[in-house]
């Protein structure tokens, strides 16, 4: 019938409806991987690099409570001093407090720069009751002064609080997580970009690849050659069909 595609039109049709969903579905499918892993890196990499900040932060505050302790011992008969504060060479937003037996803030303080010590005010001191001297870090937040972690320690008697701010790991931390961002997406558009192009590629239909052509409504195929009869050594000619004379017309 004209205009009918035949069966091989109808082939290439169905081939090219498959291989179009798979040029779309790949690129897809790999991308999604890549976004998938990348994902799971990077907050591996957060992780870890704030497990290792916090680790060498608490250190930190283990030792300044350490030294405070050293340098309380030697006034013991003041409970309240905190002259250890002012020696220098301590870090900036340094916490330090001395507390009784029965965990009341006796006296507490925070190296601001140069200019030593500030007392802390009675909603700062709030903020650092309930935390047991045994040695464990705990985190805070001090009104006015930010997150702190803090830890205390009870050296015969001796009992000092120290904390640090936390507010430098958490500033590393973001930056850190804006960089990884940055390196993450970069990647998954060269490596997605280029995963695209290489798959439509390979899966282009090749334009040289010689296909048959449809036959036309109107085409007859050649004639058939001679046949050969089953006993005969020569192939029997076939006779050709006459076109059928019309009658003549009949006379009245």
């Amino acid at each position: 019938m004209p205009g009918t595609p035949g069966p091989h039109a109808r082939r290439t049709r169905s081939r090219c409806h498959r291989i179009r969903p798979l040029r779309t579905r790949l690129p897809l499918l790999v991308a999604a991987t890549l976004v998938a892993v990348c994902a799971v890196l990077a907050l591996i990499t957060a992780l870890s690099q704030r497990a290792f900040l916090m680790g060498a932060l608490d250190d930190r505050v283990a030792d300044a409570a350490a030294h405070g302790v050293a340098g309380a011992a030697r006034d013991p008969a003041r409970p309240a001093d905190l002259a250890f504060l002012g020696t220098g060479g301590h870090p900036d937003g340094l916490l330090a407090a001395r507390f009784d037996t029965g965990g009341a803030i006796l006296s507490a303080a925070v190296v601001r720069g140069d200019d030593g010590p500030f007392p802390l005010t009675v909603a700062q001191r709030g903020a650092l009751t309930g935390v047991p001297d045994d040695g464990s870090v705990h985190t805070r937040t001090v009104p006015g002064l930010g997150t702190y972690r803090l830890t205390a320690l009870d050296a015969s008697g001796i009992r000092v609080l120290a904390g640090l701010p936390q507010d430098d790991v958490r500033h590393t931390l973001a930056q850190l997580t804006r960089i990884e961002a940055a390196a993450t997406g970069a990647v998954l558009l060269l490596a997605g970009g280029g995963c695209a192009l290489a798959v439509r590629r390979q899966l282009r239909p090749s334009a040289g690849s010689p296909s048959p052509r449809p036959r036309s409504p109107g085409h007859r195929s050649p004639p058939a050659g001679p046949s050969r009869s089953p006993g005969s050594p020569c192939p029997t000619p076939t006779p050709a069909r006459r076109p059928a004379r019309s009658a003549p017309p009949s006379t009245a």
